[in-house]
């Protein structure tokens, strides 16, 4: 695609590398792009903006990208030539962001009868839950909690539809 909607984590003062961001504006970066060495960055899965931008002292967003390399690493690190910032979104958002994308990844892995994928996504999931231990705020627990009871039920949902297959 021409366009990926993806999180970008910034210092307390929406600067990343010494570069000022601001809602609603598009950045470029001219000349050649590599991941982690030049270009813009920014993370497809939300909750992966956190290994590079600690809560408690850092502004998250929701971004446009164009101009993406293939480029990848472990997580879901990007870069691209250019980033549109569309719209902060805070530590709850970016759970609730990813919970979504976790059920979502849940259910179609239970549709399709991919157990496996289906335990990958219920694992991600739990692994950056595990990882947020440090939520203090009553929303960012509600979140956290309600994306744990979300994926448990896409999991008794998957479950179900496997044992509705297997009967067939």
């Amino acid at each position: 695609p021409d366009v990926l909607i993806g999180y970008k984590g910034f210092d307390s003062q929406m600067r990343c590398r010494s570069m000022q961001y601001e809602v609603g504006k598009t950045y470029t970066h001219d000349g050649a792009i590599s991941l982690c060495t030049s270009g813009l960055h920014w993370c497809e899965y939300p909750l992966d903006v956190l290994s590079y931008y600690p809560p408690g002292e850092s502004e998250y967003a929701v971004v446009e990208a164009r101009g993406t390399s293939d480029q990848r690493e472990q997580d879901s690190k990007r870069v691209s030539q250019s980033l549109t910032v569309k719209a902060k979104i805070d530590l709850a958002g970016l759970v609730k962001a990813d919970a979504e994308r976790q059920a979502l990844n849940a259910a179609t892995a239970s549709q399709t009868g991919d157990a496996v994928a289906h335990s990958q996504a219920v694992d991600q999931l739990a692994g950056k839950l595990v990882a947020l231990q440090i939520a203090d705020s009553k929303e960012l627990q509600a979140a956290l909690r309600n994306a744990v009871l979300l994926n448990w039920s896409m999991l008794a949902l998957g479950l179900v539809l496997g044992v509705a297959f297997a009967i067939r």
